[in-house]
């Protein structure tokens, strides 16, 4: 089920039997999460059904079922935890393995790639991670605070939202600093899958299993020779690229701006009687991704258009 996903992972072991073993504690950790993914959108959807109820205290059913939930969920966010650091320990053993006789070259070069594109990705990051820190700490931070206090108040103070928006802002740096970096490394062709092509092909051959990426393919490649060989159409292209990109990081921007200003008017309480501060960190999230999709949608529909032109003369230009 899950092994489209693991396919980057089973490249890096030549061994058929530590292969299988490794897709096993993949599987679980995908299953595990997936668990726990189902019951977050459980306990959102018990605590609104379950509101009136519970603050009425006519019954103990919904605070019992709501308990289990609650349970459960703790139970497999840890064990969720666990799991992904358990399989990232164990792969990260397997990058640092030294090659063997008996192994593939191609499976040894993979490995060695794969480990140096992680660790220059990370460093690239480290000031967006260290700033997505320091908002988790103001998260937990401000919310025990509150709790501190003003123990007896049920509804969040000043404190607590101070908390909650200064991770906002800083999950939305480090996705705005991952967004660019990444996008710079593809357009480099510096990303693991660009640079182990060679290597993933004839591991996946050795492997019994069809190749599927293509350099030639990917419109995220270093630059579009590869996909418009026609000068024209190239220039075309990577100028295009250069306004999606920016379009992008703008509508990000905006999209995020307007996030904001919504959570604070419908879901913070300020202006209206209900508070709901749970809903706005996804509300805020969903409309900053919908804000980017929509602005490069555009951009996208013509390059599939400039490839359809480049099918009809690509005999023209094989060179």
């Amino acid at each position: 089920m899950f092994h489209r996903f693991f396919t980057k992972y089973a490249r890096a072991v030549s061994e058929e039997n530590e292969r299988k073993s490794l897709y096993r504690l993949y599987r679980a950790k995908m299953v595990v999460s997936l668990v726990f993914y189902v019951l977050c959108l459980a306990i959102i959807a018990e605590a609104i059904a379950f509101e009136d109820t519970m603050s009425t205290g006519e019954s103990n059913i919904p605070f019992v079922v709501f308990g289990l939930t609650l349970l459960l969920w703790l139970i497999f966010a840890i064990a969720a935890l666990t799991l992904w650091l358990v399989f990232r320990s164990a792969y990260c053993r397997i990058l640092n393995r030294v090659p063997t006789e008996t192994e593939m070259s191609e499976v040894a070069s993979y490995r060695q790639k794969t480990r140096a594109a992680d660790k220059s990705l990370v460093k690239s990051l480290r000031w967006a991670i260290a700033v997505l820190v320091v908002g988790v700490i103001c998260l937990f931070g401000g919310g025990i605070l509150d709790i501190v206090l003003h123990p007896d108040s049920e509804d969040l103070t000043g404190i607590g939202m101070a908390g909650i928006g200064l991770f906002t802002v800083s999950f939305l740096i480090f996705s705005l600093a991952l967004f660019v970096v990444q996008t710079r490394r593809s357009a480099e062709g510096k990303t693991a899958e660009q640079q182990t092509e060679e290597e993933s092909k004839a591991i996946d051959a050795a492997q019994g299993r069809k190749h599927k990426y293509s350099l030639q393919e990917d419109n995220n490649a270093q630059t579009y020779r590869y996909l418009f060989p026609n000068v024209k159409l190239y220039a075309q292209a990577e100028a295009l690229k250069r306004k999606q990109l920016n379009a992008a990081l703008l509508s990000i921007l905006l999209s995020c701006s307007v996030g904001i200003v919504i959570a604070l008017i419908f879901f913070s309480g300020i202006v209206f009687d209900w508070k709901l501060v749970g809903f706005a960190f996804p509300v805020f999230m969903t409309i900053a991704f919908f804000g980017a999709l929509f602005a490069i949608f555009p951009f996208t529909r013509r390059q599939r258009h400039w490839k359809s032109n480049r099918n009809k003369n690509w005999k023209v230009y094989v060179p």
